[in-house]
């Protein structure tokens, strides 16, 4: 789980080299040409690559460059009932690069639904095909390549866009899932993690804190720029001690964001009591990463204030290009507190409208105003986690809320 996971190709994307075919063999003529196989499969998708990558080695080794070469941020989205498999599948077709990591942001009633899938008869003289009921991560991890993690999350709501930037909206009364794919890309690295509660509730992040963030990979890293943070249970000992010891190790030079969700529900080796507790993360870290985060509260009421802050967001500086928002809801916002659907995504679009926006509706959200401009008016005294009031302690900011939205855009750097 610890482990860096867009570590590059992985050996399991391919299978070994194949041995190259007799020359007298008509239809292996273009081995004889390089030049003519590398300028037809740099045009092909990541998957026709990797099945192209089995004729022979000269195949396999330009098609295994051409995909190391490509490091492109993917996404896609589904509503309703569609066949959660093969909407995936359909999208794996035409994407370029080969995810590492999936992140996946399923409305609840979508998660509950199990699916029938047919297995092969057990026998000629049985005609009759057995069904078998099969989950949603079982769907996904069958449409995903080998090798890919997964981190997903049951919720109220889904905040999703489209693989085209068509459709970007806000679905929070009907099932839908929400999911972005990350590859590998040079001199950046995406690591999933798990910090239990008895881990924190048994003293070892007291007695040595720095040592537990050492175990979960997140010490020492200079680089170090936002950890997204999905606490399995509502009050977890192990996000607010996760919260204080990042604090108190990177003071406020990185992003941390994140929100309560309904149900953790990946990867899927945790048990089911592990994913009831404790607290499951993403850090993101790498020279080239910028990233910036902003709080929406209750003063922003209207489609304007929610413009202005869009505005604040944009005005970090973050580039656009290779870029991802992650946006955390309170459940009672949206329709809710707008009266009108999709107001905080539209506005989101209209500032940054080449950049993808994921996230949820959950029941509580972490973060707050980071590499920002500040709020032209004062903003309202608040209490955090570490006891005292707003400005008493710089390194320990409020970033425990209710009935708020929390953006974080993460850029991963310019494409080489």
């Amino acid at each position: 789980m610890e482990e860096e996971v867009c570590s590059g190709m992985s050996s399991e994307s391919f299978p070994d080299p194949p041995a190259d075919p007799p020359e007298d063999k008509a239809p292996w003529v273009l081995t004889a040409f390089p030049q003519i196989v590398k300028n037809v499969l740099q045009y092909l998708p990541a998957k026709s690559l990797i099945q192209s990558g089995r004729v022979c080695k000269l195949w396999y080794q330009e098609a295994s460059r051409i995909l190391q070469t490509r490091q492109d941020v993917t996404w896609t989205m589904t509503e309703d009932d569609m066949p959660v498999k093969d909407e995936l599948t359909e999208c794996f077709e035409d994407y370029s690069s080969v995810p590492r990591l999936a992140i996946l942001f399923c409305e609840s009633s979508l998660y509950e639904m199990t699916w029938e899938s047919e297995d092969r008869p057990i026998s000629t003289r049985n005609k009759r095909k057995k069904k078998k009921e099969s989950s949603l991560i079982d769907k996904v991890q069958e449409a995903l390549p080998v090798g890919c993690n997964v981190v997903g999350v049951a919720v109220p709501g889904v905040i999703c866009c489209s693989t085209d930037l068509s459709v970007i909206t806000e679905v929070e009364d009907n099932p839908a899932m929400s999911a972005l794919f990350l590859p590998h890309m040079d001199e950046v690295k995406v690591q999933p993690f798990y910090v239990s509660n008895e881990e924190c509730i048994h003293g070892q992040f007291n007695e040595d804190g720095e040592k537990v963030l050492r175990t979960k990979g997140l010490l020492p890293d200079p680089h170090l720029k936002a950890v997204l943070l999905l606490s399995c249970g509502l009050g977890s000992p192990a996000l607010h001690v996760v919260c204080m010891e990042l604090l108190n190790e990177y003071k406020g030079n990185i992003i941390i964001a994140g929100a309560y969700p309904e149900e953790v529900i990946a990867p899927p080796e945790l048990t089911p009591a592990q994913r009831r507790d404790g607290l499951v993360g993403i850090a993101i870290s790498g020279e080239r990463v910028q990233a910036a985060s902003i709080l929406l509260d209750h003063s922003v009421r209207t489609p304007a204030d929610a413009q202005e802050a869009m505005k604040r967001l944009k005005a970090a500086n973050i580039p656009q290009e290779n870029s991802v928002c992650f946006m955390f809801a309170c459940v009672g916002r949206g329709y809710y507190h707008y009266g009108k659907g999709n107001v905080e995504t539209e506005a989101f679009h209209k500032e940054f409208p080449n950049t993808p926006i994921v996230g949820f509706f959950g029941n509580g959200e972490v973060g707050c105003d980071r590499n920002v401009p500040k709020k032209s008016a004062a903003p309202e005294k608040r209490w955090n986690f570490h006891g005292g009031k707003e400005g008493e302690d710089e390194k320990y900011p409020d970033l425990f809320h209710g009935y708020t939205t929390v953006l974080c855009l993460v850029s991963f750097g310019r494409k080489k």
